[in-house]
């Protein structure tokens, strides 16, 4: 969001009191501006939600993956549902989306944290996590594949940092087996929600927070599997809690956050500082002693960051030109 974009062609039309007024903005511009600042802040918050899932998930490692899932999309339902009875607008108003965009929205959200959950419990959390954030880079790949874009010189150089960067981190393990099904298993969390971000450019349409519906439809599904596939969970009180966290937070609470900051803030800058949520969550894993830091997983994540930003620059400026 711009509050003043001036060249030189406008300059030169302007008259006096319209360059004296611009000179000494007025107390509402003032304001404005403040709120949008505020709002941009508020939105940038929401990266740092993001970040604490994987430090949290590694916290709830014995709850089979299809449970946690269903307590932790339950809490960000009822949370969600929370919000909009606050802003006193019907809870079923999320449920206003044709079958296809719920559809969608429920297969991105399931398979990708599915297999994200499965990838921290086979590798590092931190390398995993890198790995699964390649998923800005294959959004690029499956445009370009899609002829939706034509990616530059500098898109395709971007790519190959990032992807190259996730080698560096995967390079080590390339030994064991287990390990490298660890990482495909990542590769896949990001692959699934790729294509849920490219379905859901075309699918358009829906309240913003449909994404709320899918958690609904999401808990009966992973609860079903629970029974059918995983072994009876016994959770302690605390990995219930932090199940629920997770809900409320990186999967539901964030998404609100980041919502109001990319709708009321500064939404460009906002999207250049998400692609540091990797590097956020390692620094976090780092923290709390759940990963060790070693010269992989550094050079690794800035080649990925660095990919990211490179794609999303020239992705950009392409539709801004065109």
């Amino acid at each position: 969001m711009s509050f003043l974009t001036l060249d030189a062609e406008g300059l030169s039309g302007a008259s006096a009191s319209e360059l004296a007024f611009l000179r000494t903005p007025s107390p509402s511009r003032w304001r404005r501006a403040l709120a949008g600042a505020g709002a941009t802040v508020i939105g940038s918050t929401a990266v740092i939600v993001w970040a604490l899932w994987p430090a949290m998930a590694v916290r709830t490692a014995h709850v089979p993956p299809f449970a946690l899932l269903a307590v932790a999309y339950g809490s960000a339902f009822v949370f969600l549902v929370g919000l909009r009875c606050a802003r006193r607008q019907t809870a079923f108003g999320m449920f206003r989306a044709s079958w296809r965009i719920h559809l969608i929205t429920l297969l991105g959200i399931l398979i990708s944290n599915v297999l994200y959950l499965f990838a921290l419990r086979t590798v590092p959390a931190a390398n995993a996590n890198i790995v699964s954030y390649t998923w800005p880079l294959m959004i690029v790949v499956g445009g370009a594949l899609l002829r939706w874009v034509e990616p530059n010189g500098r898109q395709w150089f971007g790519l190959l940092i990032g992807f190259g960067g996730a080698m560096v981190v995967i390079g080590p393990a390339w030994h064991g087996d287990i390990a490298i099904s660890g990482y495909l298993l990542a590769l896949g969390s990001g692959l699934a929600w790729a294509v849920y971000s490219l379905a859901r450019m075309r699918l358009v349409g829906g309240p913003p927070d449909v994404f709320a519906a899918a958690c609904a439809f999401a808990v009966p599904c992973c609860v079903g599997l629970h029974l059918l596939l995983e072994p009876a969970a016994d959770p302690t009180w605390r990995e219930y809690l932090i199940a629920a966290l997770i809900g409320g937070g990186p999967v539901g609470g964030a998404n609100v956050l980041w919502d109001y900051g990319i709708t009321r803030g500064d939404a460009k800058a906002l999207a250049v500082f998400a692609y540091a949520t990797p590097v956020f969550a390692s620094f976090f894993l780092i923290l709390t002693g759940d990963a060790v830091l070693t010269f992989p997983m550094v050079v690794g994540a800035g080649m990925v960051v660095v990919g990211a930003l490179l794609g999303r620059h020239a992705t950009t400026k392409q539709k801004e030109v065109g």
